[in-house]
């Protein structure tokens, strides 16, 4: 699913945190960041969390 993509998440919001990941898995699913380590410790409310997930969405859609 992640290939070899690595999550860390330090939070206590369960829901936003599976939310991140599967946008992020939405955004590396290309077969170019199969060695992608990101390491997230995540105390963020649930907006910046959000945002968070769409800068790196777009981030790694546009460097195709």
């Amino acid at each position: 699913m992640f290939n070899s993509l690595i999550f860390k998440l330090n939070t206590g919001n369960e829901k936003a945190s599976r939310n991140l990941l599967a946008l992020i898995d939405g955004a590396l699913a290309e077969p170019e960041f199969t060695c992608i380590v990101l390491i997230f410790n995540v105390y963020f409310t649930k907006s910046k969390i959000l945002l968070l997930s769409l800068l790196l969405k777009f981030k790694f859609t546009t460097n195709q």
